[in-house]
């Protein structure tokens, strides 16, 4: 049997608290054809990251969904079905 490759779902978090609750600066542009934004480039400034819950600019890291994430997008995504 091959290997099966397994989707890693992520999320960004904040450097300082860890929450999920964050905001970023990104040029985007709308695609007609798609009806749906395109992101072009994300800023590069260190103003651009802003924590809700630190409600203060904050770096931000990407790291893997936990079990209980990864549930709520089952179930997200079931409901959309």
């Amino acid at each position: 049997m091959g290997d099966v490759q397994q989707e890693v779902a992520y999320t960004w978090a904040c450097s300082e608290c860890g929450g999920t609750d964050v905001l970023t600066e990104a040029n985007i542009t709308w695609d007609t054809y798609t009806q749906d934004w395109v992101v072009l480039s994300f800023s590069e400034a260190d103003f651009a990251d802003w924590c809700c819950d630190c409600q203060d600019h904050r770096q931000l890291h990407r790291r893997p969904l936990n079990f209980k994430e990864i549930a709520q997008v089952a179930i997200y995504k079931e409901q959309a079905a």
